[in-house]
């Protein structure tokens, strides 16, 4: 997952690095095209980086999670085995 991570943040660098080409580099287009790509090209990057951050965040809070449930059901099992050994000794 890491590894998707890495190359949306990439891509996204990517997509913003041409956006800007377009608004600022001088290229033999129609300006309004130029404007026009460069923006969306722009604004897809900044899409494409806060859905990374978004999927990175949901992600590292299912993993507290999965953690939380790992560490109650050993405590809910220690409890049952210590219940057992206390009724074992009475």
């Amino acid at each position: 997952m890491r590894l998707v991570i890495i190359i949306n943040i990439f891509t996204s660098i990517v997509v913003f690095c041409v956006g800007v080409y377009f608004l600022f580099v001088p290229i033999k287009i129609e300006p309004t095209t130029k404007i026009l790509f460069g923006s969306i090209f722009i604004i897809y990057a900044v899409y494409r980086i806060s859905n990374v951050i978004s999927k990175y965040k949901i992600m590292k809070q299912n993993e507290k999670i999965d953690k939380i449930h790992k560490a109650s059901e050993k405590l809910i099992q220690d409890l049952k085995e210590q219940k057992k050994i206390n009724e074992n000794e009475k």
